[in-house]
């Protein structure tokens, strides 16, 4: 048993020595016995029994309450025990910390790193399997949300270990989901679509459509590092196909497809504009505006607005380079991206004719800690783009060849081979399935939205 925080001082509390001398005399124990089971000499107990030692450690604390047969709060004074918490106000507590509302709350505000530490420090070895199950399951989210994709592939396996202790099939198939997801941006490709493939079919023989959705999802990432633009808008599609029907549910499975189809949106968003679909993106943009504020993290919201920023000087329009440079340094202070969001800055700078600045600005991304190893694949390649465009042939032929090292350590192997000059060029969508998502995507939010009624926030 351990006391947390509310009663630390230097790992002390206050002993009650009144109660301790009531219980030893009831229990019929001997203060030299205590002591030698305790691992104390017997003055020691003698001091405490007396009121002359007022302090005692919280292991000791703890030796004691177990031999004693009691809640450690019962021989502390009234005060401390009154302010430490108890297994079931932790209990609470954590519950609390990992339900939608506080999901919501944390990555609205973009305290991903904060998120986790709470969680972290109410966890207890007394919590309940089925509390722990979620918890792993919230920590595995936020660890991806990061871009720490290690941390969340250890998470996914205490989370499918707590899943097959309690017999939760459809968690057991989403921790295997999370974990195979993990390695595609930990550089294993080709294991991880043909795991996420192989789940698919169990979830579909499982009848499991929550998890058919989550692995739709994760493939959109896959195809799009694998440069198969056309498969993941495909994946996307079936991903939103099957939210539009599912059952609305309780309130937390409600939040649930809020959440999955806001994730689907902004990876159909990023990949159509891959494909050169200005149209679709545009769409999207708009269709996204009621999951931004509530569900997207501050990068993702940022990547949203890069994304329009760059529609519109594709469009000839003139924007505000004060945003611009704000768009800048609010991407390189948040130091962790999307896949191919880093360079989204610099080719908006690039079409305002700031060359420089966006060397610049591909210079402090590529050296920052949020550049992950998929990552500096798309940076390598813009680094290309770029020299090429300010006549650097020099620069430019090495940029060519680290950007092809990249792509071959990372199994991106059509990616490799492919001219970064012809980005976009060789991704060619059907046009069936362009209009296909452009009628699905806005029906699906309408859905959702009715039935989720406003946010938290604006209900009276």
């Amino acid at each position: 048993m351990r006391i947390l925080s509310a009663v630390q001082k230097q790992d002390t509390a206050t002993l009650n020595h009144q109660a301790l001398a009531e219980l030893l005399h009831s229990r019929g124990l001997k203060q030299y016995w205590v002591a030698n089971r305790i691992g104390v000499v017997p003055l020691t107990v003698n001091r405490w029994l007396t009121g002359k030692v007022r302090r005692i450690s919280l292991d000791n604390l703890d030796r004691l309450a177990t031999l004693l047969q009691c809640p450690p709060e019962q021989l502390i004074l009234r005060n401390e025990a009154s302010a430490s918490a108890t297994q079931v106000e932790q209990t609470r507590a954590a519950r609390m910390l990992v339900s939608p509302q506080s999901q919501d709350m944390f990555v609205k505000a973009g305290q991903l790193e904060t998120y986790e530490h709470l969680i972290k420090a109410v966890m207890h070895p007394n919590l309940t399997i089925s509390t722990l199950l979620e918890v792993y399951t919230v920590l595995t989210l936020v660890a991806g949300l990061k871009g720490d994709f290690s941390s969340s592939y250890d998470y996914a396996k205490l989370k499918l270990e707590y899943a097959l202790r309690c017999g939760d099939a459809d968690k057991e198939l989403e921790a295997r989901i999370n974990m195979v997801s993990a390695q595609a941006a930990l550089g294993r490709l080709a294991a991880s679509h043909r795991g996420l493939l192989e789940l698919y079919s169990a979830a579909e023989s499982q009848g499991a459509l929550r998890s058919m959705v989550l692995t739709r999802i994760n493939l959109i990432a896959t195809y799009r590092l694998l440069g198969q633009m056309p498969a993941a808008l495909r994946c996307g599609l079936e991903a939103l196909r099957l939210l539009d029907g599912l059952p609305a549910g309780n309130e937390d499975q409600l939040h649930w497809r809020l959440l999955a189809a806001s994730y689907a949106l902004f990876s159909v968003t990023t990949t159509a504009l891959d494909c050169g679909e200005e149209e679709l993106v545009r769409l999207l943009l708009d269709v996204q505006k009621p999951y931004i504020e509530r569900f997207h993290t501050p990068i993702e919201r940022l990547t949203m607005v890069a994304t329009a920023m760059l529609l519109d000087l594709q469009a000839g329009l003139q924007v505000d380079q004060q945003s611009l440079d704000e768009l800048c340094a609010g991407f390189l202070q948040a130091n962790q991206f999307g896949i191919g969001g880093s360079i989204l800055p610099a080719l908006c700078l690039r079409a305002s004719g700031r060359l420089e600045d966006a060397a610049k600005y591909l210079e402090a991304v590529q050296t920052g800690p949020g550049c992950e190893k998929y990552e500096a694949c798309f940076v390598a390649d813009e680094w290309l783009r770029l020299h090429r465009a300010m006549g650097n042939g020099r620069m430019a032929k090495k940029a060519a060849a680290r950007a092809r090292e990249l792509k071959l350590g990372f199994g991106m192997l059509r990616e490799a081979e492919t001219d970064c000059a012809e980005f976009g060029q060789h991704y060619k969508v059907p046009a069936a399935l362009v209009r296909q998502i452009a009628e699905l995507a806005p029906q699906v939010t309408a859905q959702l939205l009715a039935s989720s009624g406003p946010p938290a926030e604006s209900r009276g």
